[in-house]
């Protein structure tokens, strides 16, 4: 029998199941797996693909964005591991941490001790492996000027 030229193509996949491992297979559609794999790459890529000036100076925005990937890695600011005591994985527990150690004074750019380490003004810089791109320090410089709310 002959399919219809519009039809999707099938191809099978295997899951396992039952105690004895015996093996149903299961109809699934190339089309639908390429749509699910463009949609989790598009969710993902993104933020990244975004003008930087579009992104606004919220702290989620800046967690998310900035702060998660390029400083809460399991090398640095993690759960994992902690460096100088410091985890910023936790968005509430981050927030709380910069602003009580005096990293982040609202309204205070100039007296917030996070900007010299992400200008990489003097010995100890920030993230140490290489510098955020401007716009990202823009950014966390537009947050606290505007009062570093959560």
């Amino acid at each position: 029998m002959r399919e219809a030229p519009d039809a999707p193509r099938v191809f099978a996949l295997t899951l396992m199941t039952g105690p004895a491992g015996d093996a149903s297979v299961a109809p699934v559609s190339k089309l639908h797996s390429w749509a699910a794999a463009l949609l989790a790459l598009t969710l993902v890529l993104l933020p990244s693909c975004l003008d930087p000036h579009d992104r606004p100076a919220d702290w989620e925005t800046i967690h998310t964005l900035i702060i998660v990937p390029s400083c809460a890695t399991s090398s640095c600011h993690s759960s994992l591991s902690k460096t100088a005591g410091v985890n910023l994985e936790d968005i509430d527990g981050a927030y709380d941490f910069l602003i009580r150690e005096n990293f982040v004074i609202p309204g205070d750019v100039e007296f917030s001790g996070i900007m010299p380490l992400l200008q990489a003004r003097g010995r100890i810089y920030m993230p140490p492996d290489a510098p955020l791109p401007k716009a990202d320090v823009d950014l966390i410089r537009d947050w606290i000027a505007q009062g570093a709310l959560r």
